[in-house]
Parts: C-alpha cells; structure tokens; sequence
C-alpha cells in the first residue's frame, strides 16, 4: 500500500521523496482510467465534480468517490468534497501519458491497420494499459508524429502541455454561423450516428436552427440534418466563417 506524506505527517521538504517514490508504483486500469477520465474532463480551476466523472465513466457517484480518495493517498488526486477533485502534477503527467498511449493506439489502428472508426476507441481502451510510452514513442514516429487521433482530439506530448481552450461545443454556437469541426465523440453510438452524415473532424457545418429545446438543425455539405442535443454537446467545433448581417441603408426623407 502506497502512503501519502500528508496522511503521515511527513515535513513538506521530504514530500520530494515521496514523490518520486510514487514514480515506481505501477497503477491499476482502473486509476489508470480515472487519471485518463480527469485529465480528458480537466473543469473549472481544474476541478471535476463527482457527479460529471461519474455519468463519464458511467460509474455510480459513490465508487467514483471512493476511488479518488484512493488517488488521493497516492497523491495523484486533490479531491475535497461538494468540490470536486483535480490532479495533482503527478497525477496529471500520469493521467496524460494514459491519454496519449490511447490516441496513439487509436491512430495505429485507423491509420496502419484500416479498422473501422467506430471500433477503435473500444479496441484503443484495452491497447493503452498493456502498451509501454516507449512503445508509444515507436508508433508516435512511424506515424510521423500526428498531431490529433482520428477522432479530432489533441495527441498530448511527453510534457504536459496546456489545453488549447478556443473550441466550443456546437451547442454553444450561434444560428446563421458557419464552424468547422474540431472533434466527434468516440463512442461507438456517437460515430455510428455521425458517420452516415458525415460530420467528422475538419467537416464544415452551418447552424440553422438553435431552438431552446429539442434538435439543432444543422447543414452539412449541402444537406440540412437534426442532430440531439446530448450528441451535439460533445462536438467541438471553431469559427469557420460568420454570417454577414445586412447593413440597412439609410431611410430617405
């Protein structure tokens, strides 16, 4: 069992040690899994709530708590209840290699072994636990250092790096703007759905049709389509080109 210097009592200047103590203790895949899930989630201030890790790791609220009091001890978590949890440096480097060995995995499968898009999140899940960063490393050069997985998602580097935040969610677009899409979600629902429309990363979509409730109308090459709220909301997408707004001329008099 891994102790904390924290719940030992230990002065902060041995806290060093214990930090690269941790450095040697492998991780389960299931912290592994949390570490990938805050890393990919990373809120506010870079808290998580219990509730949002939960519903994306399709995990009861109180497993998910018990598990980052666990990643606390090792000091891969800051979790503090009714707050949510954020990683620490050591958590955060842990939770980016994680995600990195995933898209690269995901890459390998699309780019090298042709597999299907829909397939590749499931198959990448089970790739990056057994996958060394030395192999990872290996297949980031062979695939001449690709910058996102297929899915439109950043690839991070060996260093931590800082989240590019200019993307929106298509929910969170404005009727009559033009976007271009970012990225799609990686489930296998999700891609099912958005493949046949063909809205992929770098395809360009109109938002027609913003209503409060219910499906946005969106035009894609030409076709205009419904897509739910819940699947829009995990499309990120950037300004493509704004609607112009007609200048009214002056009235005569």
């Amino acid at each position: 069992m891994l102790f904390s210097a924290k719940s030992l009592g230990i002065p902060k200047f041995y806290k060093v040690f214990w930090f690269f103590l941790n450095l040697m203790v492998d991780l389960s895949e299931s912290e592994e899994e949390y570490l990938e899930s805050l890393y990919r989630l990373d809120g506010s201030e870079g808290r998580v709530g219990t509730s949002d890790l939960a519903k994306d790791m399709k995990i009861k609220e109180p497993s998910v708590v018990e598990m980052l009091r666990k990643l606390q001890e090792k000091d891969l978590v800051d979790y503090k209840s009714y707050a949510g949890a954020r990683l620490t440096p050591l958590g955060k480097e842990e939770g980016m290699k994680v995600t990195r060995r995933h898209r690269l995995a995901e890459r390998l499968l699309w780019d090298v072994l042709d597999r299907d898009l829909s397939q590749i999140h499931e198959e990448a899940c089970k790739l990056e636990h057994s996958m060394a960063d030395e192999t990872a490393d290996s297949i980031e050069k062979i695939l001449d250092n690709p910058k996102t997985c297929p899915h439109g998602n950043p690839i991070p580097g060996k260093e931590v790096e800082k989240k590019d935040r200019d993307s929106i969610k298509l929910t969170e677009g404005a009727e009559g703007n033009k976007y271009r899409v970012v990225s799609i979600p990686e489930e296998k629902v999700d891609v099912q759905r958005l493949l046949p429309l063909a809205v992929l990363p770098g395809s360009e979509v109109e938002l027609n049709d913003k209503p409060s409730f219910g499906a946005l109308m969106v035009k894609v090459g030409g076709d205009t389509l419904a897509l739910s709220r819940s699947i829009a909301s995990k499309i990120m997408v950037e300004p493509h080109g704004r609607k112009k707004r007609r200048r009214r001329g002056r009235s005569s008099r």
